[in-house]
């Protein structure tokens, strides 16, 4: 698929309020499978394609949690509860989480910085060896 152009968030959206799929090229509709979890029907032709996307139960990309006050603050340390409670409001319970991350929070920023032992570079030293061979090969001749 590299030289295939890659559907946008537009495009599947007018999908997802059309449904009608003979608009959409056989790539398209590859990538509306793959976006929702399954994998590419490769070989095989539209109408085939086209019928898989519709049996699926498609994902709303368009949906937003931007404005809803369950979801818990970016910029906050976040309890084991608290991130069960976040899943929820997204209605993410069906993906397996096997880590989390937490990102923009100074108090986690820090404690990790400060246990990441630093670690000393060996540019010089290699170079200080690669002239000593160069040096020994020059005396040898």
């Amino acid at each position: 698929m590299r030289g295939e152009k890659k559907i946008t968030l537009e495009e599947y959206v007018d999908f997802m309020n059309s449904g009608n799929y003979i608009d959409f090229t056989c790539s398209y509709l590859n990538q509306i499978l793959h976006i929702n979890g399954f994998r590419k029907l490769h070989k095989s032709n539209k109408k085939t394609v086209g019928e898989a996307v519709d049996a699926v139960d498609l994902i709303d990309l368009s949906r937003s949690t931007l404005n809803q006050t369950s979801v818990s603050s970016s910029s906050a340390s976040l309890t084991l509860d608290q991130v069960i409670t976040d899943i929820e409001a997204l209605k993410w319970q069906e993906c397996c989480l096997t880590s989390l991350q937490i990102v923009n929070s100074d108090q986690v920023t820090r404690s990790v910085e400060a246990n990441i032992p630093k670690q000393r570079s060996n540019k010089r030293k290699i170079g200080n060896q690669k002239k000593k061979r160069k040096m020994r090969r020059a005396s040898d001749l």
